[in-house]
């Protein structure tokens, strides 16, 4: 139950962050933005992967 609510929380960042991305023409922030949800998500999903 946890790694899904994981994968569904870091999906739902990297699709929000995708969103502004896309609506802001990718402009630098936007990009900085994009990496770091990204990697939030990858922590979060691993963490409650682990959480066991």
């Amino acid at each position: 139950m946890n790694a899904t609510l994981g994968y569904f929380i870091g999906f739902s960042i990297g699709c929000l962050a995708m969103f502004a991305a896309l609506k802001t023409d990718y402009s630098a922030l936007s990009k900085l933005f994009l990496i770091l949800s990204l990697l939030i998500g990858a922590v979060l999903i691993s963490w409650f992967v682990d959480e066991k």
